[in-house]
Parts: C-alpha cells; structure tokens; sequence
C-alpha cells in the first residue's frame, strides 16, 4: 500500500512538471517546485510502473507533448528502450555518442527560431544537416530542428524539437557552416533540448524541413542554383 502511495505521489508529481513545462528554463522552474531534478526525469522512465504510466500519459496526445518526451527520453540509449515503445513513437538507431541534456542552457530560444529557418529555405542557404537528422541553422541562434526520432548510445533525441550544440560540438557545427558545408556526421557531442517548434504553420514548416533534407524542396533548389551562379559570376568578373 505504500508503495502504491509512493508511486501515485511520484506520479502526481511528474504529471505536474510535465504539464507546466513547455522550454528548458520552465523546465527547471517546474523541477526545482516538486523537488525534483531534470535528469532524473529520464531516470524514472525506467522504472517499469513509472514508464508505463509516461506512456498513457504521451500516448494520449504524443504530438502535444514531444518537448515533455523528449525530456523523459534524453538520458535514455536506443538500447534501454523497449522495443515496443521504438516502434510505438516510432525512434530510429544512430550508431554515435550524440548526447542530450535538458538544463544549463544560459539562454532562451525565441520565437523567432522557426522565421530564420524559413529565410534559410527561401534562400537555399545556411544550413547543416547534422548525422542526418539535425537540421542545424546558420541564422539568428545556431540550433538544430530534429526531423526524426532517434537514440544514440547515450541518448533519445524527439522529432520536432528544437536542440542547441555545446562545447565542442558548437564549434565543429559553426565552423561547418561558415563553410558552407550542406552535411555531416558527427560521433559525440553535447546537445541541450531547448523547446518543440511553434506557431500555426509549424506543421508545413516542418515537413518543408524534411523535404530540404532530402534535397526535394524545389524553390530552395532554385535559390542554391541562384547562389552558385552568382559565386561564379563574381569569380569570373575578379579575373578579368
């Protein structure tokens, strides 16, 4: 019987902290309420009685909460997870270390995210697919849109999330981009859940993204070969 209390206290509390958490810093704010820390929310998932409440809980609206899924899920490996539940949500297997933490990020990620993303597209440039999944922007902050559901040997990531590059992984992203370098693989790094996409048109903006992954999103294709010629043209007329 106490037992059973223990667990609907504890559950009580996760659904709380779940249901006001919408960013990384209101994630904390909720956290540091219940008394409890973001890591451990990963951490409970993998309690049996715990995670199969989590998964009443997400499958009831997993679309509405995929910032709070990807929180249960960052310090979870492909592995660890039930076979069930990869299939369930679904999440694909990366082979690298690529890691997610849900706290320490010293900034807020702003609305205007999903914007820069779209000028990226509208002029074809500026962006960095990341272990074929994070599709990372040069413009405002540099900050990945994740397009697939994936676990790493360390890590969950969630699709439709927002995720921020750290440390040393920062650095290889953003010198890949002043390149102009269109993708890469990365096999570890540090990645900070910042918050799932927003605003009315973030479902196309979305599936927009996943077509410019897949090199099928013809407008941005016309501003690459727009680019290009222009890069040329410049070359041709400094020679002469």
């Amino acid at each position: 019987m106490v037992e059973k209390v223990e667990a609907q206290d504890i559950n009580g509390k996760i659904s709380a902290v779940l249901r006001g958490a919408y960013d990384v810093h209101s994630l904390q704010n909720q956290c540091r309420q219940a008394g409890i820390f973001p890591s451990q929310l990963s951490d409970l998932f993998k309690n049996p009685e715990i995670r199969d409440y989590l998964v009443n809980f997400f499958g009831k609206d997993p679309k509405k909460y995929l910032y709070q899924l990807g929180v249960v899920l960052s310090g979870n490996s492909y592995d660890s997870l039930d076979p069930l539940m990869r299939t369930y949500f679904p999440i694909m297997q990366d082979n690298s270390k690529l890691s997610v933490k849900t706290y320490n990020s010293i900034w807020e990620l702003c609305s205007l995210s999903e914007a820069y993303l779209r000028r990226s597209f509208d002029r074809g440039d500026g962006l960095v697919l990341v272990n074929e999944r994070l599709l990372t922007k040069k413009r405002g902050y540099k900050v990945a849109l994740c397009l697939e559901s994936f676990g790493t040997e360390t890590s969950t990531f969630i699709r439709g999330n927002w995720y921020e590059p750290e440390g040393e992984a920062r650095k290889v992203v953003k010198e890949a981009l002043s390149k102009g370098t269109r993708t890469m693989m990365l096999d570890e790094g540090d990645w900070v859940l910042m918050r799932p996409m927003e605003g009315n048109d973030s479902d196309a903006l979305f599936e927009r993204a996943k077509r410019f992954a897949k090199g099928e999103d013809t407008r941005s294709l016309i501003e690459q070969a727009k680019n290009r010629a222009i890069v040329i043209f410049q070359k041709v007329r400094t020679k002469h």
